[in-house]
């Protein structure tokens, strides 16, 4: 995802990762320092994110949204790169 993240970013992309409430914060910390992660990681301490995205059962999920806050996909595990890639062009309007 930091590569996808580094490639659309200058197009308008965001990413923004939000850790579970059940992730211990300073191994979030540590992971996304470790990793170097290029975009925001917030810690959802209260669930808070959790809530407002209904329903998230278990990790990876994932949600594009697009320019105007409306949900394109909810992705629950792994995400297909290339499908991803593809929405993510037609949503940029990039090639």
């Amino acid at each position: 995802m930091a590569e996808m993240y580094a490639q659309y970013a200058p197009e308008g992309f965001e990413l923004i990762a939000v850790a579970m409430p059940y992730d211990a914060p300073n191994e979030v910390v540590e992971l996304a320092e470790a990793q170097a992660l290029p975009f925001p990681v917030a810690l959802d301490l209260q669930g808070t994110a959790v809530d407002a995205f209904d329903s998230v059962k278990g990790t990876p999920t994932s949600f594009l949204i697009d320019s105007e806050g409306k949900l394109v996909k909810r992705y629950v595990g792994a995400i297909d790169l290339l499908e991803l890639r593809s929405q993510l062009n037609t949503l940029l309007k990039t090639n």
